[in-house]
């Protein structure tokens, strides 16, 4: 006579339910793993975000920094930086006739002709 195990035997429940609870546990930790590779990217990103525009600001204020010791030309005048005011340009339009001081101290008129714009010594 051959035996077999029953399939009310205490063990063969025991191994049923732990192999259930093991897949349980292995779905959950997968959900958890996503969860927490979801958060890992958003902070990374936000921490990218972070220091892109610290490096911004920090070139920003390089650049006032650098233009002012030179003495040449002030923000406002060379159109760079942040504009709160109403006379902004718009795409660069300037007007027609706006002379401005050279690096060696020349002043420089510039006017509009039929074939473009004109840059001269002024007189």
């Amino acid at each position: 006579m051959t035996l077999s195990a029953s399939t009310h035997d205490f063990f063969s429940r025991f191994a049923f339910y732990i192999r259930r609870f093991s897949g349980w546990i292995a779905r959950a930790g997968f959900g958890f793993f996503v969860v927490f590779a979801a958060g890992a990217a958003l902070v990374a990103t936000t921490f990218i975000g972070l220091l892109i525009a610290m490096a911004a600001v920090f070139l920003n204020l390089a650049v006032r920094v650098t233009r002012g010791s030179r003495g040449s030309e002030t923000m406002r005048e060379s159109g760079a930086g942040f504009s709160s005011s109403a006379k902004a340009h718009v795409f660069g339009a300037q007007k027609q006739s706006q002379s401005k001081k050279s690096s060696s101290g020349e002043t420089l008129e510039a006017h509009k002709t039929a074939d473009g714009w004109v840059i001269e010594p002024d007189a």
